[in-house]
């Protein structure tokens, strides 16, 4: 990869957040990890990444409000979603990967289908 795509994952379960990181960057891309939303958004301003997967439940800001603080900066910002709560979603979200909303634990082989075509 002559120019690696940048990913930002937002998520406060260290377990998550580093097999994500490790699975990434093995795969060629540029990788960073936080654990909360205010440090996503500060990395996300500093890193302009073109992928940021966030879990819902974070332990300062609702990842959803950090998807659209991100959007609100940079409405072409790919945003991938994750929770283990699917109440947390807005009504008729489907979990499945199609809209870019996983549920945890999350289909590797299904977000990394997703990371590819939103890089396309």
């Amino acid at each position: 990869m002559p120019n690696p795509s940048k990913i930002l994952i937002v998520d406060d379960d260290y377990a998550i957040r580093m097999t994500l990181r490790d699975v990434l960057d093995s795969l060629g891309y540029k990788v960073s990890a936080v654990a909360t939303g205010k440090e996503g958004l500060d990395a996300a301003a500093a890193e302009s990444p073109d992928i940021v997967i966030v879990d819902v439940r974070l332990p300062d800001i609702n990842g959803l409000d950090v998807v659209d603080r991100l959007k609100e900066t940079n409405p072409a910002i790919q945003c991938i979603v994750m929770t283990a709560y699917s109440r947390d979603l807005p009504a008729g979200i489907s979990l499945d990967g199609e809209e870019g909303y996983f549920a945890k634990p999350v289909d590797l082989e299904k977000m990394l289908s997703a990371i590819k075509e939103r890089l396309i």
